[in-house]
């Protein structure tokens, strides 16, 4: 993927928004000038114009985010359509520059996108301070936002792409029930898929066993360089719907900086659950590396997973067979008949239960391994930004195996929004040639494009072509043989809507499927 320029940082697109906000107040501000010779007061500003401290602003107006606003404890103070925040000391009537947001538009300092409105941040140890509010999915909104069906008792708020209880259109211009947070559901307004009811009431303190108990509220996490397992609390151990394991992380929060790659290892599925929001900016990495599985995916050896290639003595002439998982792996090449196939296929769209990616085959041992499983549950928002990048992809079959490529692994997003202007991966790895003269196999890309086989081994699965490549047989025009590639892996998004803003990759491609099969990348709601 392309590097950044110097200036498409979020924080320089959040510069802009500002000195858009100060040219159009310097008219204003260049009458506060120097005090004269007979000892008046300079001059104030009025209404939604620039300012740096109270005093800059007529009287009573606040300075609060740069700009003049009127005071208030409540909504109903302020005028219609205006929502009183938070800023500090002091709550103000939101102007409309501060209010809409979305993934092309950021909050002023200190509030956070929600249902695309700019908000004050909240949590069960942080309420909301603002009179008649309610902290739902953490953010605050107004009690007169709740529907009038008796959900302003019960906590429930309404809110769809649009921001509020009416119909919201969708891309194709079809109309979308607003959605309602379910209050029994917890903190987060929806139940996540795989975790034992109350799902979204998950203990962080955690006893290694289901997913019950309260949400308590865990750190926020800033990573701003490159490391491992790196986030500010231990993970605990719980069992999911189906009688799995997975380690689980509670935070309120997670930011990683465009500049830094978190990588997440160990021998379960992980699931991220995030009071908030997530802001993928860099990297975050569960994928495969050669022989090496990522979190919960699966090595050659005693458990290669239930998509392993095929290998082994009934296969005495012929290169391992990649792996599967929802694309096909590739089979092997073979000098003689029969070749070794790739493994079966597994696994649902909705991506329950949690499972990661399997090894392709090695002849007699070794050969690649699978991607890793990760859930990542947000009560706000999961965004993946122009330069960020969630992998989940297989490992490159190992020339001194003959493997075949390992499977992508697991992604599933749930949020009531979801923006992924960034790449979302899960491909396959490269088979391998036969260890004379070529590579290993390539590990799955990070983009939509195939990894390369080594020499004559199968590329990987990438983009549409969610299955991997046959290994090649050059044994006749004095070359050699080559491994299958390994197959996709799976990704879902849940969504309040049942669909999120995606202008990046997603690897399998959305709605791509093997011949007869269901799509590796899917959509669906969060829920209830």
């Amino acid at each position: 993927m392309g590097g950044p320029s110097a200036d498409d940082s979020p924080g320089a697109r959040l510069g802009v928004r500002w000195k858009t906000a100060w040219a159009l107040g310097v008219a204003s501000v260049a009458l506060v000038s120097a005090w004269s010779c007979g000892g008046s007061s300079p001059a104030t500003v009025a209404l939604a114009q620039a300012c740096s401290i109270n005093s800059d602003c007529d009287s009573p107006l606040i300075c609060a985010f740069e700009r003049c606003h009127n005071a208030c404890t409540q909504s109903r103070d302020c005028p219609a359509g205006e929502r009183c925040v938070s800023a500090g000391a002091d709550s103000v009537c939101e102007l409309p520059i501060d209010d809409v947001c979305g993934a092309a538009s950021l909050c002023p300092s200190g509030l956070v996108c929600a249902g695309q409105q700019c908000r004050n941040a909240c949590s069960t140890a942080e309420p909301c301070t603002v009179g008649q509010q309610s902290c739902i999915s953490g953010a605050c909104f107004d009690l007169s936002e709740v529907s009038d069906a008796g959900a302003a008792d019960a906590g429930i708020t309404p809110y769809g792409p649009g921001g509020d209880a009416a119909a919201d259109v969708s891309a194709d211009g079809s109309s979308v029930p607003p959605w309602f947070p379910n209050a029994d559901a917890g903190p987060l307004g929806f139940v996540p898929s795989n975790l034992a009811p109350p799902a979204a009431s998950v203990d962080a303190g955690g006893d290694g066993g289901d997913a019950g108990g309260l949400l308590a509220s865990g750190p926020d996490a800033f990573i701003s360089q490159t490391c491992t397992n790196c986030l500010p609390s231990p993970p605990t151990t719980i069992t999911l719907n189906d009688g799995s394991f997975a380690d689980l992380y509670v935070l309120e929060s997670l930011v990683i900086e465009q500049t830094a790659a978190l990588r997440l290892s160990g021998p379960r599925p992980i699931v991220l659950l995030v009071l908030t929001t997530v802001d993928i900016q860099g990297f975050l990495l569960v994928n495969g590396v050669g022989e090496t599985p990522g979190p919960g995916g699966f090595a050659s050896g005693a458990n290669p997973g239930p998509g392993a290639g095929s290998s082994g003595a009934a296969y005495p002439n012929s290169l391992g067979g990649g792996a599967s998982f929802c694309g096909s792996g590739g089979a092997g090449g073979a000098a003689a008949p029969p070749a070794a196939p790739g493994g079966a296929t597994y696994g649902n769209a909705a991506l329950t239960p949690l499972v990661g990616g399997s090894a392709g085959a090695g002849q007699g041992y070794g050969g690649s391994a699978g991607g890793g499983a990760i859930q990542i549950v947000a009560g706000t928002s999961i965004t993946v930004r122009a330069y960020g990048l969630i992998d989940a992809s297989g490992g490159g079959g190992q020339d001194n195996t003959w493997g075949g490529g390992g499977s992508g692994g697991a992604i599933l997003l749930e949020a009531p929004a979801v923006v992924v202007d960034g790449n979302v991966v899960a491909n396959g790895g490269g088979g391998s040639g036969d260890g004379i003269a070529a590579p290993n196999g390539g590990d799955g890309t990070d983009d939509d494009q195939p990894a390369s086989g080594g020499g004559a081994g199968g590329n990987g699965s990438a983009g549409a072509s969610v299955n991997g490549a046959d290994g090649a047989d050059l044994v006749d025009a004095g070359g050699s043989l080559g491994a299958g590639g390994g197959g996709a892996g799976r990704i879902r998004i849940n969504t309040a809507t049942g669909q999120a803003t995606v202008t990046g990759i997603l690897s399998p491609s959305l709605g791509s499927s093997p011949a007869g099969g269901a799509a590796c990348a899917t959509e669906g709601t969060l829920g209830e």
